[in-house]
């Protein structure tokens, strides 16, 4: 479903390109550009909000309390 969604969004800011009155491969290039750096960007954040499941900084955080 995400590469479906992206490619409509490649498309579409294609298409906004081409009607703002950019030329084809320029257009094409920074819709490509433009999506891959949104999502990129998604990926990263999905990243970070992962909760941290390290077993060595599990042990430290035990440690302190005791």
């Amino acid at each position: 479903m995400r590469e479906i969604g992206l490619m409509y969004f490649i498309l579409l800011s294609g298409m906004i390109l081409i009607y703002k009155g950019v030329d084809f491969v320029t257009a094409c290039y920074f819709a490509v550009l433009i999506t891959g750096m949104l999502a990129y960007l998604y990926v990263n954040i999905l990243e970070l909000k992962k909760p941290n499941v390290d077993g060595n900084q599990q042990k430290a955080r035990n440690n302190l309390k005791n």
